[in-house]
């Protein structure tokens, strides 16, 4: 029981996101009966709030994509769905997602 609270503090601390918590995290506590922060931190599954880096991963998607840019910008603004998926894809799923997406929305203006 005590691992499923601290399950869920993680993921309410944004610490780790929900698919990952109730996919991975879930099971491997359940089976090897272990911490599910030190199992995160071991397997390198903890989100970062660390606004510089999630602002570096920000930028170099957008470097990536500067055509994709100009579409966002043209009206296409379903387009921020594609740089927030290459964010979590260059993050390896560490970006928290809601501060990804308001660093893209003011970059983006």
């Amino acid at each position: 029981m005590p691992y499923l609270v601290e399950l869920l503090d993680l993921v309410a601390s944004n610490q780790l996101n929900f698919s990952v918590a109730s996919g991975k995290v879930f099971k491997a506590v359940m089976q090897q009966m272990q911490s599910p922060r030190e199992y995160a931190k071991s397997n390198n599954l903890l989100q970062s709030n660390s606004s510089d880096e999630m602002e570096a991963w920000v930028d170099q998607v957008l470097l990536m994509h500067p055509e994709k840019i100009i579409e966002y910008k043209k009206g296409k603004k379903g387009l921020i769905g594609l740089f927030t998926g290459e964010v979590k894809k260059l993050s390896q799923g560490k970006a928290d997602p809601k501060i990804t997406m308001q660093l893209l929305e003011q970059k983006l203006k």
